[in-house]
């Protein structure tokens, strides 16, 4: 592809977007960057409350989830103490992860994983929507990369 070609497909890009009101023109990076600073928390967002699972142990830096929102003080984010999580897990009744494991079994094909698995899985289940539900949060967000 030649820079022939990518100045055609930009210009086709932004005569197919230009018509829709959030899209704007910006020459430069730093023409970017000052009109995403701009941009302000939408009002939507404000009364959410989302509990951040996330155990904080990060070897990449730069990576893109710095520049999440969740990261960026842009929404009403608390994140989950991890020790406290586990104490919370300990919590929950093993019965009562069965239960649920039989649940979801029985409303699946279920080709590979044990019974036992599936009830650990709705082990840690009991335990963030317990988790979630005390912190009377609306969303749940799992980093699990890192």
């Amino acid at each position: 592809m030649s820079d022939g070609d990518n100045l055609l497909y930009a210009l086709e890009t932004y005569d197919y977007l230009s018509d829709h009101p959030n899209v704007r023109l910006a020459f430069c990076r730093r023409e970017v960057h000052r009109i995403i600073k701009g941009v302000k928390k939408p009002k939507l967002f404000g009364g959410i409350r989302v509990c951040l699972f996330d155990a904080g142990n990060r070897v990449l830096d730069g990576i893109a989830w710095h520049k999440s929102p969740l990261f960026q003080g842009m929404l009403n984010v608390q994140t989950i103490n991890m020790d406290k999580f586990m104490e919370a897990r300990e919590k929950v009744s093993r019965r009562e992860a069965e239960v649920i494991a039989r649940k979801w079994i029985g409303e699946s094909i279920v080709n590979e994983p044990a019974f036992e698995d599936v009830a650990k899985s709705a082990h840690i289940y009991l335990a963030m929507k317990a988790t979630v539900d005390k912190m009377k949060a609306n969303a749940a967000y799992v980093l699990w990369c890192g």
